[in-house]
């Protein structure tokens, strides 16, 4: 339970939507992503791209739920690590977002984008893996967000509050 407990906080229904709207976040980024590279790459099917952007929404309910599935258990373990050496925030959530991001574009192309001791990156699996990682880091950003970042105490109320009543 101390695990589960440094992963997900103090609150976790409010980690837990956090982490669902990132991942929505993130499948809505993906796939305008996906529109804007077919529109740059083939002009030929440059509709098929724009109609990836204005359905960015919808088709960001369904590649969050596959985001969401595929990174259920690593977020798990990620977070509680992050958490267990005390990185600051919001860089550790963004970086470990990014992070998550870049290894799942080479989950889903079974490591054949980069691989040790083989032919360099392709500039468009460079792109990939960048837009994948740009993608996890903004969502990253929201769930730090939303999950309740640190916010600044303000003292002046309280000055306010005592100069009034102890006069």
């Amino acid at each position: 339970m101390g695990v589960f407990r440094r992963a997900v906080g103090k609150a976790p229904w409010r980690a837990f939507a956090a982490w669902f709207l990132a991942c929505y976040v993130a499948g809505m980024l993906l796939s305008a992503g996906f529109g804007i590279a077919t529109m740059i790459t083939d002009v030929e099917v440059s509709e098929i791209g724009v109609t990836a952007i204005i359905a960015a929404p919808l088709f960001g309910a369904y590649l969050g739920l596959f985001v969401a599935l595929l990174t259920a258990l690593p977020m798990l373990v990620l977070t509680s690590l992050i958490r267990g050496v005390r990185a600051g925030r919001p860089w550790a959530d963004i970086l470990v977002g990014g992070l998550m991001g870049a290894v799942l574009v080479q989950v889903f192309a079974g490591g054949t984008m980069f691989s040790l001791g083989q032919a360099p990156m392709r500039g468009v699996d460079l792109a990939l893996t960048l837009g994948f990682a740009l993608a996890g880091a903004i969502s990253g950003w929201v769930y730090w967000h939303v999950a309740g970042r640190p916010r600044p105490h303000d003292p002046l109320p309280q000055k306010i509050v005592q100069d009034h009543v102890f006069d």
